[in-house]
């Protein structure tokens, strides 16, 4: 297999602490993507290109972000339920978020 570094380059850049979970938007799978790393969640609008730290847009505490999931709407007729994404965080319980809420 061939390996594509997605971590970004200079400001723009993940930060260089641990990532411990990935999630990308069903959405758009290919350029949206949400990092939980141990200084809490960024994301990217471009495939991993640049990066932008989420954490207080969000409205997360500022604590580690130990995991990450999108999770797709339900199929239900004639009820639209959202795209939501999970974060958990170490030692500050787990946050939902609409994604349609946040574009």
């Amino acid at each position: 297999p061939i390996f594509t570094s997605i971590s970004g380059q200079g400001f723009a850049s993940l930060p260089d602490v641990p990532v411990n979970g990935l999630a990308r938007d069903p959405d758009d799978s290919t350029n949206t993507l949400f990092a939980a790393t141990d200084l809490g969640v960024y994301a990217s609008i471009d495939g991993g290109a640049t990066w932008s730290n989420a954490t207080a847009p969000l409205g997360l505490p500022n604590v580690e972000a130990t995991s990450i999931k999108v999770v797709p709407p339900t199929p239900t007729p004639g009820v639209k339920t959202p795209r939501q994404l999970f974060v958990s965080t170490f030692g500050r319980g787990i946050f939902r978020f609409d994604l349609n809420d946040l574009q």
